[in-house]
């Protein structure tokens, strides 16, 4: 297939056009902001012309379909097969997930040497991308925080990036967030655990609107720029902010990052690659009632 043709030339491109003058999170104000809000945001870090090639190879999955990519439709709410999707489903919001498994492209962006160099500070470990979203649009998720869902072996041993892949407007349904939430001391479920429990997400709803109001946290929106990556915790507070102009699109990568360490224990497949590592899995299994 003609979209695995241009790995080589693009990667070669990206080694020297990443235009962000890299300052270390070990310096202490990089430290200490992480700590403080949980995040970091790292304005100008890819090109022009990187950004450029992700949403062209996003528009050709999108034109050829391939039978081996599993896409959310949030209209529907279903999991599905891109190949399988009708020309109207084709128009509508869908996430698109781990295009990584299959297109260097995008293991080129999200292991980026020097974004896995930020990651692996802020993790304490080397990183383990194990899944990519791309998306046309906002998602207008609830508040929610990652460590629920992509639970780690251990506490904090979680991160994601998110790369603007175009301006992103206020009314497109920003990214929005509450720094300092990832310091809320983490919520167990009646099992004892900190992976989410469907029944009781009422409780923890109730316990971190709580623990906001007392802390006084106010929510942020980012109005990023194209090209600008976006990292957080894995306990910070975060969600999709309502579209107010359903014309707008607000195309991103959302990336998730376990450590090596983690990865290794959970016997995971794990492959090399620059100073980073990816998790090599199947796709998403299909509900069978959708094929």
């Amino acid at each position: 297939m003609a979209l695995f043709s241009k790995g080589f030339r693009f990667w070669k491109r990206l080694s020297h056009q990443s235009n962000y003058k890299y300052v270390g999170i070990q310096e202490p104000e990089n430290s200490q902001f992480w700590q403080k809000n949980g995040y970091l945001y790292l304005p100008g870090f890819f090109s022009e012309d990187i950004i450029e090639d992700v949403n062209r190879l996003v528009s050709e999955v999108w034109r050829d379909c391939p039978p081996f990519v599993v896409v959310d439709d949030l209209v529907t709410g279903r999991r599905n097969w891109m190949s399988d999707l009708s020309s109207d489903e084709k128009f509508h919001h869908c996430k698109v997930n781990d295009l990584y498994l299959n297109f260097k492209e995008i293991l080129h962006v999200a292991l980026h040497e020097t974004l896995v160099e930020v990651l692996a500070k802020v993790l304490g470990d080397a990183p383990v991308l194990i899944n990519t979203l791309n998306m046309e649009k906002g998602t207008q998720q609830p508040y929610h925080v990652d460590a629920l869902y992509m639970t780690p072996l251990r506490e904090n041993n979680l991160a994601a990036s998110w790369i603007a892949l175009e301006d992103a407007h206020l009314d497109a349904g920003p990214l929005q967030y509450y720094p300092g939430s990832h310091n809320i001391p983490v919520y167990h479920f009646s099992n004892g655990g900190i992976h989410f429990i469907p029944e009781e997400m009422p409780q923890w709803q109730e316990y971190i609107q709580s623990n906001i109001s007392t802390l006084g946290l106010t929510p942020h929106y980012l109005k990023a720029k194209k090209g600008d990556v976006f990292i957080w915790h894995s306990k910070l507070l975060h969600g999709g902010a309502p579209i107010k102009n359903q014309a707008l699109t607000r195309k991103s990568l959302v990336s998730h990052y376990w450590t090596l360490e983690d990865s290794k224990q959970l016997q995971c497949t794990v492959e090399p690659f620059g100073k980073g590592y990816w998790f090599k899995r199947n796709p998403h299994p299909v509900p069978p009632a959708n094929f």
